[in-house]
């Protein structure tokens, strides 16, 4: 009789008056101690202390009395439940609960912010997750899920050569040429599963450097692991890609699956599971495979599509995403990855390889109420939904990039952007006003003149390993 209340609507007020209704989190205290004696004995020993954890997602949509009864309950809960919220970005209120003199506080939760995870916290993670799924779709408690050996090691010479032998274009014999006259020049155990050195090459000739004498003994040996030079290779390797007029670039490896995901679980779930299809295997013989019973990786040809597709589905789903303004959105999102890969792939200088992975744009916040007020707005909803990343936000200053997520729809670097690009209100004004993606395009390549003046000649010439000379 009640359910046939509830279904048509009736004001909620008669149950409430006709029904006791117990304190907030009381039922779940209640319930979970009653259970958790239940599985006790169902056990049959006491070796096991069953606990419940009760889990709420998206709680970034929460009404401000809805987090504040969140709080409430996080605060006032006992032994064997517990909760775990999750937001999109941070909490608006940790602390408020529906009790004027009861807060919350450091001793009742404990907050992860993901954003903030390291490469290899956030790659324990990954693989954490991906093992669980994968034990419970075959039934088997000793798998372990390690990206290296599904996905293999990064190795861009080896994709660019790849890229190379398929092609007959003048670039691409003018490259392997290039890369065999310096060979000699560079230790064959430090470019990968290539024969050549294709990337080392082409940054020692784009860029005129000077590689140190190997004879020396002394500390002006090179270090080939030079962090100078290690943030210029994934520039120069899309650079390749784009003198090589490649239309989509490839990616592949565990490396790369990761920092496209760029620290969301969600998206790295999301490109497994295209790669998994991809590979037109069974979940058994996909747990075979986390066996050590297949001899190599993934192929990175299917790793490639397959994260292409996920990148492109993510891109597709802007308009039926929860942002305010979608349509409005889609045209900011489209218009910054654009101009970022514009920015990335290079013109016609080598400002690109220079100032590595541009793309970490830097507005000024508006008066509030104003008409640019709106498109800061924009942007944070943007972030909130995955398609941005909010770096900073303080002193009247924000400062974002694309996704990486988004980084193969628009031919980007797997690590997202380093380098900062000042914008002004008019340029993602402009983004807005466009009709059509050939419009878009267009406006990024006029903003992206303002940013491609050559710098002035260094006085002396430099090295390929400038850190690590005396």
């Amino acid at each position: 009789n009640e359910i046939k209340k509830a279904r048509l609507r009736i004001d909620p007020k008669e149950f409430l008056e006709r029904y006791d209704v117990p304190g907030i989190g009381e039922l779940s205290r209640t319930v979970g101690s009653h259970l958790a004696e239940l599985m006790k004995k169902a056990e049959d020993h006491d070796l096991v202390d069953w606990h419940f954890k009760i889990c709420m997602d998206e709680a970034e949509c929460l009404s401000n009395l809805q987090l504040r009864t969140v709080n409430t309950l996080v605060r006032l809960c006992e032994w064997p439940v517990s909760y775990v919220v999750s937001f999109v970005g941070q909490p608006r209120d940790v602390t408020t609960t529906l009790f004027p003199k009861l807060s919350q506080q450091k001793a009742d939760c404990n907050i992860q912010y993901l954003d903030d995870l390291g490469r290899n916290e956030f790659k324990k993670l990954c693989e954490g997750v991906a093992t669980v799924r994968i034990r419970s779709a075959v039934n088997n408690d000793s798998l372990i899920f390690d990206s290296s050996k599904v996905l293999g090691d990064l190795d861009l010479n080896g994709l660019v050569e790849s890229m190379v032998n398929r092609s007959e274009s003048d670039t691409a014999v003018q490259l392997k040429g290039l890369a065999e006259n310096f060979r000699s020049n560079w230790a064959e155990n430090r470019i990968g599963s290539a024969n050549l050195p294709y990337i080392e090459a082409y940054l020692a000739d784009k860029l005129e450097l000077k590689v140190p004498d190997d004879s020396t003994e002394n500390k002006q040996r090179r270090k080939q692991e030079s962090a100078e030079f290690r943030k210029k290779i994934v520039a120069a390797y899309l650079s390749i890609c784009n003198d090589l007029k490649v239309k989509k670039i490839p990616y592949a490896s565990a490396n790369m699956v990761l920092g496209i995901s760029d620290n969301c679980i969600r998206d790295f779930i999301s490109q497994m599971d295209y790669i998994f299809r991809e590979t037109g295997l069974s979940v058994s013989e996909f747990g075979k495979l986390l066996e050590g019973q297949g001899k190599d990786p993934i192929s990175s040809e299917i790793q490639s599509n397959a994260i292409h597709q996920a990148s492109e589905e993510k891109d597709r789903s802007i308009p039926d995403s929860p942002v305010l303004t979608p349509i409005q959105v889609g045209k900011l999102v489209r218009g910054l990855g654009e101009l970022t890969g514009i920015l990335q792939r290079g013109g016609v200088n080598t400002k690109h390889l220079q100032s590595s992975e541009r793309g970490v744009f830097i507005k000024y916040e508006s008066v509030s109420g104003s008409a640019t007020d709106s498109i800061t707005q924009m942007i944070q909803d943007a972030a909130d939904a995955g398609f941005l990343k909010m770096k900073t936000e303080n002193d009247g200053i924000i400062a974002f990039r694309i996704h990486c997520s988004l980084s193969p729809v628009y031919g980007l670097s797997y690590r997202g952007a380093y380098y900062p690009v000042p914008l002004k209100d008019e340029d993602l004004e402009r983004f807005l006003t466009c009709e059509g993606k050939d419009k878009i395009l267009q406006v990024a390549r006029s903003i992206a003149q303002r940013f491609e003046k050559p710098q002035a000649e260094q006085e002396k010439q430099r090295l390929l390993f400038p850190d690590e000379l005396e």
